[in-house]
């Protein structure tokens, strides 16, 4: 048994550029990490350190360490420009239509009233609205009472909203009929501060009759947040709702909490990563692999970007990861697979 197991384990060490798989990092984005690291380490040395055996050898190890690396560095590469769309999405400070929809869309396989809830939270969290444990129920409706009174106020601005409002106009209009036909034009008219001179007059302002004409309340009494969750529920586009609302309401309050804490820069900053990563190209391994680099250190350093990580590829220790690539925990290890194929280290 002893000689086939040597064997074996020569010509798995020869073959350097297959990594893992690693018991410390079973999940898929995990390896890849710890592989992208391995493979640039080994590809550098094999490169830079001398070699004993044939130039061709030593050619035929450095270009299959490179064909894995740049395999391995384009799947690290689509994760993290996947999740840099999602931070800048989330972080579109120029523009708070996407800010918000990323807002909404991050929350897309959660109930509406999640959402309602989630969006009246952070409301409270950036207004000067008390919002403490035990303080979610109080906090929440009046953030939606200061909500919906600028939604009141500026319901050009939520079209979306005024058309889930105009649903009820149907049913107001009949009611109008109805007093008009119950009543007569003279009192009809008194009731609504009119002055009509005929019935047809009347009919065709009813007819006509839109949301800014009348007052909201007469169509819908939202006494608080559970109310307005029930309109929501019946509505065409809740989520558009509730996008205008984020985008109106509660982006200037967030906008104007993370600007004192440097969102401006951090974004600039991020953008400028994000631009050299789409435009890297693995023929140019050195560039290739500072841009991944550069952006995984971005990501280690932005907690929200290992959280999107974490939910796209379900790792669970990306922190554990990079940790151990910095300190050079495996390096020992890679070194000695190096020496066995002819590296001098």
């Amino acid at each position: 048994m002893e000689g086939p197991l040597n064997w074996y384990k020569y010509i798995k060490i020869a073959q350097i550029w297959n990594t893992g798989p690693y018991e410390e990092f079973p999940n898929h984005f995990e390896e890849n990490l710890q592989s992208l690291y391995e493979l640039e380490y080994k590809w550098s040395m094999i490169n830079q350190r001398p070699f004993n055996g044939l130039e061709q050898r030593r050619q035929n190890i450095s270009d299959n360490l490179r064909n894995n690396l740049n395999r391995i560095a384009y799947a690290v590469k689509d994760v993290l420009s996947n999740v840099f769309s999602k931070w800048l999405g989330s972080h579109a400070i120029l523009d708070p239509g996407t800010w918000a929809r990323a807002r909404v869309e991050d929350m897309e396989d959660e109930p509406i009233d999640t959402i309602l809830y989630s969006m009246l939270n952070e409301y409270a969290r950036y207004s000067t609205i008390e919002f403490s444990l035990g303080n979610y129920g109080k906090a929440q409706n009046e953030s939606f009472k200061k909500i919906l009174n600028f939604a009141y106020k500026n319901i050009d601005k939520i079209p979306n909203f005024k058309a889930a409002l105009e649903e009820g106009l149907t049913g107001y209009r009949e009611m109008l009929y109805s007093d008009l036909k119950d009543e007569g034009l003279e009192e009809f008219s008194e009731r609504y501060n009119k002055e009509f001179k005929t019935e047809e007059e009347a009919e065709s302002h009813i007819e006509n009759i839109s949301i800014e004409d009348i007052d909201v309340e007469s169509l819908y009494q939202f006494y608080n947040a559970e109310d307005f969750l029930s309109f929501l529920s019946e509505a065409f586009y809740p989520d558009e709702i509730l996008i205008e609302l984020y985008e109106h309401c509660v982006f200037p309050l967030w906008y104007e909490h993370w600007k004192e804490q440097g969102i401006d820069e951090t974004r600039d900053t991020i953008e400028k990563i994000n631009d050299r990563l789409e435009t890297a190209n693995a023929e140019n391994t050195q560039e290739f692999m500072a841009a991944v680099n550069l952006a995984l250190n971005a990501a280690h350093q932005t907690g929200a970007m290992t959280d999107y990580i974490e939910q796209d590829t379900g790792a669970v220790n990306i922190e554990g990861v990079l940790e151990m690539m910095s300190k050079g925990t495996f390096v020992p290890e890679w070194n000695e697979e190096l020496k066995q194929v002819g590296v001098q280290i």
